[in-house]
């Protein structure tokens, strides 16, 4: 499972990567994730340019975060993997509705989730986004959401097809 540090790492790295490595981490994570990238965009084609902006950083946290935790057990998604981890991550979001608002927002992360500090680290990027002026509906914010869980579901190792 992802931990908590691995997660900082992997953010204090991205922060003190110049723009020449910052672009040739985008481009090795285009490159080795081409469906993962290609589901993110689609499915953030209608968002603002920031929105599918920190859709594409939080995809390349997961991944990294992913990829440092499990090695070589990470391969590339596919199609089908991401098509199962969709219908997975719609059931499970539906499952989280039902569930009802809580206090915490990261309680229901709990239920039946793989990598829950995972999803929690996006959780508090997309609210510490908000809090930082991105203008964000709701929808937008479940598309986020939705595609992150998506991906977390399709490179998780012995979900991969």
């Amino acid at each position: 499972m992802v931990s908590k540090p691995t997660i900082e790492k992997i953010q204090g790295d991205v922060a003190d990567y110049s723009a020449e490595t910052l672009e040739l981490e985008f481009d090795r994570f285009f490159r080795d994730q081409p469906e993962i990238c290609d589901f993110v965009m689609d499915l953030t084609s209608t968002t603002s340019q920031r929105v599918r902006e920190i859709s594409l950083y939080l995809g390349y946290v997961v991944y990294k975060s992913l990829e440092e935790t499990y090695r070589d057990a990470l391969s590339e998604a596919t199609p089908e993997t991401i098509a199962a981890a969709s219908v997975e991550s719609r059931l499970w979001m539906e499952r989280m509705n039902v569930s009802g608002p809580s206090d915490d927002p990261t309680s229901g992360l709990r239920i039946e989730a793989d990598e829950p500090v995972l999803l929690g680290f996006v959780v508090s990027e997309v609210e510490e986004a908000i809090t930082d002026g991105l203008e964000m509906k709701e929808e937008e914010m479940g598309a986020v959401f939705f595609a992150m869980k998506t991906v977390i579901a399709s490179l998780s190792p012995g979900k991969q097809a």
